[in-house]
């Protein structure tokens, strides 16, 4: 008997000259934001805290690789909602504090975190530091109830 054609795709495949992309790591941005109650005299963080309460200072140093290069940095912060997803509660273009352009470390203390807590409410946080409109530093906060 001869076989008779089939209608039916063929089990074999072709091969392919495409590659099989592999996954690259994403960069994040090139600094690092620190929170904590005190500066030292360099502009860094004393001690890391990353949970603020009615009493305790809100500090926050910015070290980048590369000097800032402008003289204000843009500070967003945005509330982590439950569902995941973000609440701008302080516009970056509204927050500027003032750096040392030829510098790589800027450091702020904002007073009581009461203040913030009373403003925004207790929650998740992430503030994001931006140079010249480009992400430098991000990181999260959380403010409590005493």
């Amino acid at each position: 008997p001869t076989p008779s054609p089939s209608n039916e795709p063929s089990e074999s495949t072709i091969p392919s000259d495409t590659p099989v992309p592999t996954p690259t790591a994403v960069a994040g941005p090139p600094g690092t934001l620190v929170f904590g109650t005190a500066l030292d005299e360099n502009l860094r963080i004393v001690e890391p805290v990353n949970t603020f309460t009615p009493g305790m200072t809100f500090a926050h140093s910015i070290e980048v690789p590369e000097p800032f290069g402008v003289s204000t940095v843009g500070e967003q912060i945005v509330r982590i909602l439950e569902d995941g997803t973000e609440e701008e509660v302080v516009q970056a273009q509204n927050n500027q504090p003032q750096v040392q352009a030829d510098a790589t470390i800027a450091g702020f203390e904002a007073g009581d975190a009461e203040n913030f807590l009373d403003e925004w409410g207790p929650g998740l946080y992430v503030m994001r530091v931006y140079a010249a409109g480009v992400l430098i530093a991000q990181e999260q906060f959380t403010l409590a109830e005493g």
